[in-house]
């Protein structure tokens, strides 16, 4: 145990503990200065002092006492405030109850650009979702349908028209809503642009809109389909589902290990008990299809100066027809099954040690382990594989999900090992 001396007039005088602890107390807290009493009337009991700011009287003090539980407010020269909370605000209409019984709070104020001063009253006990309600500051309660519509017209767009923009509203019988302006018709070239008639839709049906000239005159307009045209088939008509007797939609080309081109259908109804189908070139029903790859469409790699189309596989050979791009692999990998194909693709891509490369990228701790083995830095790393390092740092710690295009970066950035140190840590 510690005993605390103090000289005075040259000898040593015992000090009490309770002396030292309630002097380094006063000199580690010290006290805020307040122009009123800081004990409470009613119990004599120190208050805690805060400092607040309130709706109505701006900055002032709030005195809590922890005995009775009693606030209390005060301006700053230590003028009494009657003000229930730091955050009460006196309103002109009472304040609306929620199901629960509980009067409800105050949750904010706002300025809205289109209904002007509005509350936002919510429960403090209840889910704010079902407790909260939107007042304006004349006492009238906004319900859900206005609050959407004044939001919409808050974000839309403003332009100066020639006609009175109220006018236009919505056709559809029973709505009456004013609609909503998106802008002039994108239609034409750019030059055409500015004389394109306005486009106006309503925010409760989406599929009512009006078209009218800077007079504010009505415009017949065909709208196009946003789908566009449906993918043809080479037999015609697309087929329909049995069940639900509903066009069937294209899950793209696909090839069987017979080398067949199917095409994969499926009920765009998600009740529809029918799974996927497959046609071939003559739109019959194939019933069983086999070891499935998809059919690619997109373009490859051309030789320079030729108009070959090199094999992806070993990619040494040219594909069968160049002018099909759907082949993507020469005559001798075509004919094994479409893994080996891969497999000799990434082997010629990443090198011989490729799967044991692969096998060390499945988490963040296996591709830190695998950094510490070859002994690279995050720096280095990030460097090899062309990304960004706090991605690095991110992967290791598990917080970023190891994306196919960051693994084939790595993938690249481990298969530039070179060959002594791929054999040391066991990379083949």
């Amino acid at each position: 145990m510690y005993q605390w001396f103090e000289v005075r007039s040259g000898q040593l005088v015992r000090l009490e503990p309770g002396t030292i602890q309630r002097e380094a107390s006063r000199r580690r807290r010290p006290r805020l200065s307040v122009p009123f009493n800081r004990k409470c009337p009613q119990c004599r009991v120190l208050r805690k002092i805060g400092q607040w700011k309130s709706h109505t009287a701006g900055f002032c003090y709030r005195a809590w006492c922890p005995t009775c539980k009693a606030t209390s407010h005060y301006d700053l020269k230590g003028k009494s405030l009657a003000l229930k909370s730091g955050r009460t605000l006196a309103l002109a209409f009472p304040r609306p109850t929620c199901h629960c019984g509980r009067v409800k709070v105050i949750g904010g104020r706002v300025v809205h650009k289109v209904l002007g001063k509005v509350v936002h009253f919510i429960c403090p006990e209840c889910p704010r979702v079902k407790s909260e309600e939107l007042w304006t500051a004349a006492g009238r309660p906004v319900n859900r349908k206005e609050r959407k519509a004044a939001e919409g017209a808050a974000h839309q767009k403003t332009a100066d028209f020639a006609f009175d923009r109220a006018k236009i509203r919505c056709p559809e019988p029973g709505c009456g809503l004013p609609m909503r302006y998106r802008g002039r018709l994108k239609r034409g070239a750019s030059a055409e642009r500015a004389r394109q008639p306005h486009h106006f839709f309503c925010p409760e049906h989406r599929a009512a809109y009006r078209f009218v000239d800077d007079q504010g005159s009505a415009v017949t307009v065909q709208l196009l389909r946003r789908r566009g045209v449906r993918k043809g088939v080479p037999w015609g008509e697309r087929p329909k589902c049995p069940t639900c007797d509903r066009t069937l939609h294209s899950l793209g080309e696909w090839e069987d290990s017979n080398g067949r081109r199917l095409f994969r259908m499926q009920c765009p109804s998600r009740t529809c008990p029918e799974g996927r189908f497959h046609f071939d070139e003559t739109g019959e029903l194939v019933k069983r299809a086999s070891r499935l790859f998809r059919r690619s469409l997109r373009l490859r790699r051309r030789a320079w100066g030729t108009t070959k189309i090199w094999c992806v596989g070993c990619g040494g050979r040219p594909v069968r027809s160049s002018e099909d791009r759907r082949f993507r692999y020469c005559e001798a990998c075509a004919s094994v099954p479409p893994q080996s194909a891969w497999n000799k693709q990434q082997e010629r891509l990443y090198g011989i040690g490729w799967i044991m490369i692969r096998r060390h990228l499945g988490s963040g701790t296996k591709i830190r382990g695998l950094r510490q083995a070859v002994s690279w830095t995050q720096q280095e790393l990030a460097q090899r594989a062309n990304v960004s390092l706090p991605l690095i740092k991110k992967i290791e710690q598990g917080s970023a999900s190891i994306t196919k295009k960051s693994k084939e970066a790595l993938m690249r950035a481990f298969a530039s090992v070179d060959r002594a140190t791929s054999r040391a840590v066991g990379l083949g």
